[in-house]
């Protein structure tokens, strides 16, 4: 004779309300598996695009996710992360999230790669050699700035020039080689600066990958490979020591 187990109500709602949770967690993960899109800012094409490319894959290889980066004026793609259409950006401000007025981001706690901020010039004789550049310019000299409230502000401290913001890396370039701004301080990354003197080196700053929070399970995950991949030739690449 088969035996029936009566199971209290509030045990089998206790049952229930795990196994609910464990198929929705499933199903979560399941919903943000497969193509990852992260917006990266840039003015021109790089040789540094494939190698970075090829990094975030390792990033990313054993989450079962396919990142794929896409290059956008830095201007659209930071906009494109703040409207959700891209899952992923890369930023060196703390206060990202309040920047761009979303809660939910999050980002890989190691830092992705290190971007040298310098400044350029496109004439040999704007600044005095035996000076910093920047410490030489006279008031009625500008300096243009690449979208950087924090960095304008710490140059008025470095700087007797005028300093003006730009929107755009290809916009600062332009004016420099037309004589609209005397010095351009700007990231040296992802930009043909071939055709500029780069005269100083003004800050350096570490770059983390901010993530829609929906991949807040995979940050320890992506984290760890960060670590080993510091290690390797192709951080080297993406990080050089100058």
């Amino acid at each position: 004779m088969m035996k029936i187990t009566l199971i209290p109500s509030n045990l089998a709602l206790l049952f229930y309300l795990c196994f609910a949770n464990f198929f929705t967690q499933a199903e979560q993960t399941k919903q943000v598996q497969g193509r990852l899109v992260i917006c990266i800012g840039q003015a021109s094409s790089s040789s540094n695009n494939s190698a970075l490319q090829s990094l975030v894959n390792e990033m990313f290889n054993t989450t079962g996710l396919q990142p794929d980066l896409f290059y956008s004026p830095t201007k659209r793609a930071e906009h494109l992360f703040k409207v959700g259409e891209c899952d992923g950006f890369f930023v060196s401000s703390n206060d990202f999230p309040t920047q761009i007025q979303r809660d939910d981001i999050v980002h890989v706690p190691e830092s992705i790669m290190t971007v040298h901020v310098d400044a350029f010039v496109y004439k040999g004789d704007v600044c005095k050699v035996e000076q910093s550049c920047l410490q030489s310019l006279a008031k009625s000299q500008v300096v243009g700035v690449f979208r950087s409230h924090a960095l304008m502000k710490y140059l008025k401290t470095r700087t007797s020039a005028s300093v003006v913001e730009l929107t755009t890396l290809e916009q600062g370039t332009k004016m420099l080689e037309h004589s609209r701004i005397d010095v351009l301080v700007i990231p040296n990354i992802n930009i043909n600066t071939s055709r500029l003197l780069n005269v100083e080196r003004v800050a350096s700053v570490e770059l983390y990958l901010w993530l829609d929070k929906k991949y807040a399970p995979y940050l320890e995950e992506v984290s760890m490979q960060v670590r080993r991949l510091k290690s390797g030739p192709k951080w080297t690449l993406l990080n050089p020591s100058g």
